[in-house]
């Protein structure tokens, strides 16, 4: 516990200083050198007569110069590299709405090993105004569900089912260099809450009856990535983004008699998206990732073991 604890507040902390570090309009200039200044003391008084430094005075006959000649060691150099603009951006108020048809696969690794595969179905809402975006999806999904565990020599096919919510808050800044046009920049936070059933069923190795099991799952995690747009000529545009995280706080409850709390250790969540939107229609494929490493051992004998989600799907939907 006090592990996850500590990797919260690590990742707490990160995402905090992007989120704040970045202003709205930013460049950042190295420069080689640059002009010291001129020696302060309480008896040098220059007369509006003298000559200023650096200058020759017109009655003179010297030809009068404006900046330092450039065999000077004062002379300033160009600067030798610019950093990439950020900009805030400014989206204008969209809304989307979308179904998504996934393929579903779920796998745990320890005592006992369990898989799950089969079809998800989500229906999500998008809104995005400004630097702001926030989603909301609720998915569903039943699976073909197989167990094994050598030690009490279950071997047991089923279903499972799954039914829950996810949403996310992201802030978004425009890249604005050259060459880099129509490019962005996110980072976001987001939250999965779901019920995982797993119904009852029959050893294939003994023929015994195995009670089935019901888990609750809350997971928090963070995330940041990329996005770029081109514009089509006949009209739309196509779009791919991808972003990298981590789930830095994951509850895990299971109704038996007796089951402690447990909480997973951080994992790595990851997702790639890529297709096109034309007069209000969006249609895109989608690849989602989201992973935890063991828990703790409670008591000697309870441990959630370390588990995997992917999903690969088709997402279509309109937006006004």
């Amino acid at each position: 516990m006090t592990q996850t604890r500590m990797a919260t507040w690590r990742v707490g902390a990160a995402i905090l200083i992007v989120l704040c570090g970045v202003t709205s309009r930013a460049e950042v200039t190295v420069v080689g050198s640059s002009v010291p200044p001129l020696p302060q003391s309480d008896n040098l008084i220059l007369s509006p007569d003298a000559p200023q430094p650096g200058m020759a005075e017109a009655s003179s006959g010297m030809p009068v110069s404006s900046s330092l000649d450039s065999d000077s060691p004062f002379a300033a150099t160009s600067p030798v590299y610019a950093a990439p603009w950020i900009t805030l951006a400014d989206r204008p108020l969209e809304t989307n709405w979308y179904a998504r048809f996934d393929y579903y696969n779920w796998t745990e690794q320890g005592i006992f090993d369990t898989s799950e595969h089969g079809t998800m179905f989500n229906m999500g809402f998008l809104r995005s105004a400004g630097a702001h975006r926030l989603r909301f999806e609720l998915f569903q999904g039943r699976f073909d569900f197989s167990g094994v565990s050598p030690a009490v020599g279950i071997d047991m096919d089923g279903v499972a089912t799954t039914l829950g919510f996810r949403t996310e808050c992201d802030f978004l800044w425009d890249l604005t260099r050259n060459g880099w046009q129509n490019v962005a920049f996110f980072s976001g936070i987001g939250t999965r809450f779901w019920i995982r059933d797993i119904h009852d069923g029959v050893s294939q190795a003994t023929g015994a009856y195995v009670a089935g099991v019901q888990e609750t799952w809350w997971t928090l995690f963070f995330h940041v990535g990329l996005e770029k747009k081109w514009e089509i000529e006949t009209g739309g545009e196509v779009f791919v983004s991808g972003r990298v995280g981590c789930t830095p706080f994951t509850y895990e409850r299971t109704e038996l008699p007796g089951q402690p709390l447990l909480f997973p250790n951080p994992g790595v969540t990851g997702q790639i998206e890529g297709g096109f939107r034309y007069e209000g229609f969006l249609c895109s494929v989608y690849f989602d990732a989201m992973g935890w490493t063991k828990s703790a051992m409670v008591d000697d004998w309870f441990q959630q073991p370390g588990a995997q989600m992917f999903s690969t799907g088709l997402k279509l939907g309109f937006i006004y």
